[in-house]
């Protein structure tokens, strides 16, 4: 694994127990299947979430000047999938669905996919639960991080199954 100092790391300031827990599993290559990245709007989750793709999916481990970068940053890669709730005020049963089935086809290019789940607190319901099976048992190649403004705000039974940052 390349070194984790990399162009998107610098963009995340603040968080410094939480980039050190990131980057320590990525030096080991034990990544969780599901991370739940938990603060206000503006901390910098998002580019967390891009430091791990580009950590797996860049040559140079995250330079932020090749194609692969390029198109992190532009959220164009096809194996780093940025998703909104596409409901009124929540996730719709389809949607994780179709979730579901893209994460268990290979990745395009990359040999790892990350999905990035915004609004993890509108992941509930019937949605929710056609999310579990795919938490519980995920495909080997993909990560998973939701990004929420708080812990209490995500159903129990889905940040049970992440890894709390």
């Amino acid at each position: 694994m390349a070194d984790c100092a990399n162009y998107f790391w610098d963009k995340v300031t603040g968080q410094d127990e939480a980039l050190a827990s990131l980057r320590t599993s990525l030096a080991a290559d034990s990544l969780a299947h599901a991370y739940l990245f938990v603060g206000p709007a503006g901390l910098g989750k998002i580019h967390a979430a891009r430091a791990v793709a580009a950590t797996l999916m860049c040559a140079e481990g995250g330079c932020g000047d090749c194609a692969v970068c390029g198109r992190l940053k532009r959220n164009t890669h096809p194996d780093f999938q940025v998703l909104e709730p596409e409901g009124k005020q929540a996730w719709l049963v389809g949607q994780i669905r179709e979730l579901t089935w893209q994460a268990n086809l290979a990745p395009q290019e990359a040999s790892h996919k990350v999905y990035v789940l915004r609004a993890a607190e509108a992941l509930v319901g019937s949605a929710a639960a056609a999310f579990l099976k795919t938490l519980e048992e995920p495909p080997r190649d993909v990560t998973f991080v939701l990004l929420a403004t708080s812990v209490e705000g995500v159903v129990p039974t889905i940040r049970s199954r992440c890894q709390v940052l």
